[in-house]
């Protein structure tokens, strides 16, 4: 009996740690969720920020998602510690990235003094964040210093990037004894960047002052946290019967008609879009150079009893593909450069910017001034909480703006046997 007890309790206790397990691995983000993105000058850049926000609003992996960008440049994590109840906690988020290093190495060899700091103050982060009530965090490693334009400090690239690597492994270090979530930047990065050297040549670079990515090196920066995040990539998928000529897709998707092999549909999740093809060096060149569209962005047509060969046209561009190709299921937001959601993106990409690049204005200026003003001028303490109230209100209103951007797309898939 008692042991039919024990095991029972066993069989409970596994249920809940099985449970736990599956949360902490599917559920970092739930429907609307605030993301707060937290950086140095990599993250004022406003590129992987804008790259991780605009997938939230238009892949939409879980619904009413928008995210907050707190980049600062020449930032250390010790800084941050100092900032962030002031910057971070009145924006309310549940959900934060931190993406810190490339200063605190201070541009040297690595020594233990510095990773050691770099790991306190990390701590400290996570604790703060903790305390804030932010039920998610992701703790993300230092990127890579670009190889071929590296000119700074006293170290060399391949130095700098050892002590980088060090820095990302104390990163990874904290999120596991502090249970949080880890994402390695470094290791996106630095995979990127090899395969891309491999497939375009030894001069392919990551940055042009060695430091500060170029947009195709933001991209594996989001990849390393949108994977962290738990992104599926299941963005669309539409299953043609090419025997029947009926068409099904999945919940966000609606098909509005189909006729002689032309299925008309309407789309409310987009497939993200690629800017800059066929340049090597854009977001489009070293999206082929690393795992992005298979994880993060399948919009897939399957086409079920196809014919040994068919075209398929998707917008204004056409492919053709081989029976088993078609049955297993075509990628169209891989294989379609200029495809129908390019525009409706690029507007949700253009919002986006505007309204991180006021956040920047926010942060760093609107609000450290309100401060100065309410320590300087005591006596008018309402007058700057109604001032501060309208800055709150204008991000939040362009918050609702990016938001606004993502409306339903009509297009068309065409199939056609050869």
């Amino acid at each position: 009996m008692i042991k039919a007890i024990n095991r029972y309790i066993a069989a409970i206790a596994g249920f809940v740690l099985i449970s736990t397990t599956v949360f902490y691995a599917f559920g970092q983000l739930l429907p609307g969720d605030l993301v707060a993105i937290c950086g140095d000058s990599i993250t004022e850049q406003k590129d992987y920020s804008a790259v991780i926000q605009a997938y939230l609003l238009a892949c939409q992996p879980a619904e009413n998602l928008n995210s907050v960008q707190f980049g600062w440049s020449g930032e250390t994590a010790g800084g941050f510690v100092k900032r962030f109840d002031a910057d971070v906690v009145p924006f309310k988020p549940m959900v934060a990235t931190t993406c810190y290093g490339m200063n605190d190495g201070g541009y040297r060899a690595v020594n233990e003094a510095t990773v050691n700091n770099y790991r306190a103050n990390m701590v400290k982060i996570v604790n703060l964040m903790k305390e804030a009530g932010i039920r998610t965090i992701v703790v993300g490693s230092p990127g890579i210093v670009d190889p071929v334009s590296y000119r700074r400090g006293s170290s060399s690239d391949e130095e700098y990037n050892e002590t980088l690597r060090a820095l990302a492994d104390a990163a990874k270090e904290v999120a596991e004894s502090e249970g949080v979530i880890f994402a390695d930047v470094y290791e996106a990065m630095m995979t990127a960047l090899n395969n891309a050297q491999a497939e375009y040549g030894e001069n392919y670079a990551l940055a042009g002052d060695g430091v500060h990515p170029r947009s195709n090196g933001h991209l594996p920066m989001a990849y390393a946290f949108l994977k962290a995040l738990g992104c599926d990539g299941n963005i669309g998928k539409i299953t043609f019967d090419f025997a029947t000529g009926k068409a099904e897709c999945d919940t966000e998707q609606k098909i509005l008609d189909v006729k002689d092999g032309v299925i008309q549909i309407e789309s409310v999740r987009y497939p993200f879009y690629h800017d800059g093809a066929p340049k090597n060096d854009s977001r489009w060149g070293i999206a082929q150079c690393m795992p992005f569209n298979e994880d993060l962005n399948r919009y897939l047509l399957i086409i079920d009893n196809a014919p040994a060969r068919a075209k398929i046209t998707w917008g204004v561009a056409s492919r053709e593909y081989e029976k088993a190709e078609l049955e297993a299921g075509v990628n169209l937001a891989a294989d379609f450069i200029d495809h129908p959601f390019k525009a409706p993106f690029e507007r949700v990409m253009a919002a986006v910017r505007a309204q991180q690049a006021y956040e920047t204005t926010a942060i760093k200026n609107l609000l450290r001034s309100l401060r100065s003003l309410s320590s300087q001028f005591p006596e008018n303490g309402e007058e700057v909480k109604t001032l501060e109230s309208s800055i709150f209100k204008k991000a939040d209103m362009l918050r609702q703006k990016s938001r606004d951007e993502v409306v339903p797309v009509q297009h068309s898939i065409i199939i056609e046997e050869l």
